[in-house]
C-alpha cells in the first residue's frame, strides 16, 4: 500500500513539473522543438528516398517516406520556410539510406524539417502530440483551409480512407501546383484541391497580402512585421464553403482554419450555417499566436453556442456535435 502510494506521489509529482513546464515554455515550445522530438519526427517518417522530380520544367526535391508518400517542395528559387540553423540539425542527424546515390542538398534538409514540424507535430507545442488530425477517423471529412503544400491534407487522406474525403484550399498558384502533384504521385483520389482563400465575404476574388516566408492574410495589419505584397486570389465565401461540405453527404467534418486572423469570424458562421445540416460532428481548429486573447474573450460565446472548446497553445479546438 504504502509502495502504491509511493508511486502515486511520483506520477503527481511528475505531471506538476511536465505542468509547470509547460506553462513556461510552451509558448515557445512550437517554434524550436528539441533535438530529442526532430530526431523521434525523422525517425517516424523513416525516409527511404530522395532525389528530384521533373515538374514545370523545374528540379523539385521530394523524400519517400516509409508508408510510401511521396512529398514535394520547396520550389527552386523559394522560400525555405526554415532557418540556416534548423537545416544545419537536419544535416548533422540525418543518415543517408541504404541505395541512395544523390547526394542530399540543402532543399532536401528543408523538406524533412518542414515535415518533422508540419507533417509529423503537426506544429503543435510540448508534448508535441499532432493536434489537428488527432480526432480524425476513416470516413471524415478533413478541410485543410490554408494547405500550403499539402502536407497535413496528405496525411489526411491515408487516416480518412476510401470511405473519406480531403477537401485542401490554397490561394498562392506554387502551392496548388505542388499539392496537386502530389495528389497525382501519390494516387490521392480523394483529395479535392480548390485553388481558393475562405473569407466571410461573397466576391469572387479578395485582396491578399503576402509576407516572407509565405506568410499572407486577407488582413493587412495582420503582417506588420513584414513588408507586404497586395495580390488578388479567388475567393470561397462561407456559405459556399458549407455547402460544399454538406454536399460531402459525410457526418463527421474536421476543419484545420488557418487564415492568418480571420479565424473566429469565419468559425462563427460555419458552425451557424452547419448546425441546421445533416453534420452530426463538426470540429474546427484554429492557431491562436495572434488572436489568444479574441479567442479567450469569445470562449462564453462558443460555449453559449453550445460549443466544447479546448485551448492548447498554438491552438484552440472548437467541437460542436448534433443533439
Amino acid at each position: 500500500m504504502k509502495q502504491a502510494l509511493s508511486k502515486l506521489k511520483d506520477k503527481v509529482q511528475l505531471r506538476r513539473i511536465s505542468m509547470a513546464f509547460n506553462t513556461l515554455n510552451y509558448k515557445n515550445s512550437w517554434r524550436s522543438i528539441p533535438l530529442e522530438i526532430v530526431e523521434q519526427g525523422l525517425a517516424a517518417l523513416s525516409i527511404k528516398d530522395l532525389g528530384y522530380k521533373s515538374f514545370n520544367n523545374e528540379k523539385v526535391p521530394f523524400v519517400r517516406l516509409n508508408n510510401g508518400l511521396i512529398m514535394l517542395g520547396p520550389l527552386p528559387g523559394f522560400d525555405y520556410n526554415c532557418s540556416p540553423h534548423q537545416i544545419r540539425v537536419i544535416e548533422k542527424i540525418f543518415v543517408i539510406p541504404n541505395g541512395i546515390t544523390i547526394e542530399p542538398a540543402v532543399e532536401h534538409y528543408a523538406l524533412i524539417h518542414n515535415l518533422i514540424h508540419r507533417y509529423h507535430t503537426e506544429f503543435a507545442a510540448f508534448p508535441y502530440w499532432p493536434y489537428r488530425t488527432k480526432n480524425l477517423s476513416a470516413g471524415d471529412l478533413f478541410v485543410d483551409i490554408g494547405a500550403f503544400r499539402g502536407y497535413v491534407s496528405q496525411k489526411a487522406s491515408i487516416m480518412v480512407g476510401s470511405q473519406g474525403m480531403v477537401y485542401s484550399f490554397e490561394p498562392i498558384p506554387n502551392n496548388v501546383a505542388l499539392i496537386k502533384e502530389a495528389k497525382r504521385l501519390n494516387g490521392f483520389d480523394n483529395i479535392t484541391v480548390f485553388d481558393e482563400s475562405v473569407s466571410t465575404q461573397s466576391e469572387e476574388t479578395i485582396s491578399f497580402f503576402m509576407g516572407e516566408g509565405q506568410r499572407n492574410s486577407e488582413i493587412i495589419n495582420h503582417l506588420k512585421e513584414d513588408v507586404t505584397k497586395e495580390t488578388t486570389v479567388k475567393n470561397c465565401s462561407v456559405a459556399k464553403l458549407c455547402n460544399r461540405i454538406i454536399g460531402s453527404n459525410l457526418k463527421r467534418v474536421i476543419v484545420s482554419l488557418t487564415t492568418n486572423g480571420t479565424e473566429i469570424t469565419i468559425a462563427k458562421e460555419v458552425f451557424k450555417l452547419l448546425g441546421q445540416s445533416i453534420v452530426e460532428y463538426c470540429e474546427i481548429n484554429i492557431p491562436i499566436i495572434f488572436t489568444e486573447e479574441e479567442v479567450l474573450q469569445e470562449i462564453p460565446i462558443f460555449e453559449e453556442m453550445g460549443l466544447f472548446v479546448e485551448v492548447n497553445y498554438p491552438w484552440a479546438k472548437l467541437i460542436m456535435k448534433a443533439n
